[in-house]
Parts: C-alpha cells; structure tokens; sequence
C-alpha cells in the first residue's frame, strides 16, 4: 500500500472530500458507506423522536390491559329499558396523574364504551364517552376502580349519562 492510499496521506491533502473531525476519529473500516447514510440518519431521527419526549413527560403513564367480564345484579338486569349496560370481557386503563381513559372492550367486537375523565385516587370523574364505536360526547357521571388486597385491580364500575340516556358497565378482573 502507498503512502497516497492512507488515511494519513488523505488528511494532508487538501480536497473538498478531506473526512471531518468526526470522521477522521472514525477508523475508515468503521464508517457506513454512501447507500446507508439516508437508514442510518432514519434510524437516529427516528430513536430520539421515541426516546426524548418519552423521558422529557414529566407524568407518568400508566397502562394496563385486564382480562374479566361484565356482570350485573339482577335489579340492575331489571330496570335495563331506563340504563343501557355495556358488555365487556376486558377492561383498558390508560391513566397519568390526573386524567385516565377506562375502555371497556369486547372480543372480535373492539371498544362497547370508552369513558374519559379527570382521576383522583381511585375515582374517575367522567368527561366525555365514545359509546359502541362511536364519536366522544359530553357526559357527565363517575366510576371507580376497586382493588384487592394484594392491590391488583379487582373491578371497575361505571355509571354516566350522554345526552337523556344512562349507562352502566360493570367489571370483575379475572382472578387467573
């Protein structure tokens, strides 16, 4: 190998394809070559867009997806022509330190009734409702989470009213 071919005699040339700081720090086997600068660049951009605003949140998210049924007393089952209530065999909980979303979903039917509102402590002051799929509306109503002693989630009950209409869901977790 002659002089001419080496990093060293590359750096003591002037040219406007002489390698940067950053590149000349670089061992020339190490650098990426021209066809994959534009993934690598992607990838960067694409793990700080992940990575910042993730440790930049200053409340915590917290997210749990639970396994149940919906069950109700049978007064309740009674008086079903006044309150509408939700079928459901899993609940969603997406919750920070003030707002939470409570989901209560359906195998192969998706979301019955997806319940939005202010959260302190255990309880879940409703703002707005997407019933069945459909659009968020105002609503106004309240639910709470219950725990067991071991402090997993052992139920979530809802009442809230859209419009002149009631509804009522009613969780128990699975205990497997």
């Amino acid at each position: 190998m002659t002089p001419a071919h080496t990093d060293e005699a590359r750096e003591a040339v002037p040219t406007s394809r002489a390698p940067t700081a950053v590149a000349a720090a670089v061992p020339a086997h190490r650098r990426c070559s021209r066809s994959a600068r534009p993934i690598l660049a992607a990838a960067v951009i694409a793990t700080i867009s992940v990575v910042l605003p993730a440790g930049l949140s200053a409340a915590a998210t917290t997210s749990a997806a639970i396994p149940g049924r919906c069950a109700y007393a049978e007064p309740l089952v009674r008086s079903r022509q006044q309150t509408v209530l939700v079928l459901c065999d899993s609940v969603t909980i997406d919750r920070d330190d003030t707002l939470a979303i409570i989901d209560f979903r359906q195998r192969s039917w998706g979301s019955k009734a997806r319940i939005t509102g202010e959260v302190a402590d255990d309880r879940l002051s409703t703002s707005s409702a997407a019933i069945a799929g459909r659009s968020p509306v105002a609503a106004s109503g309240t639910c709470r989470m219950d725990h067991r002693s071991d402090g997993r989630l052992s139920g979530v009950r809802c009442l809230l009213k859209t419009g002149s209409r009631w509804y009522a869901a009613s969780f128990i977790a699975s205990r497997l």
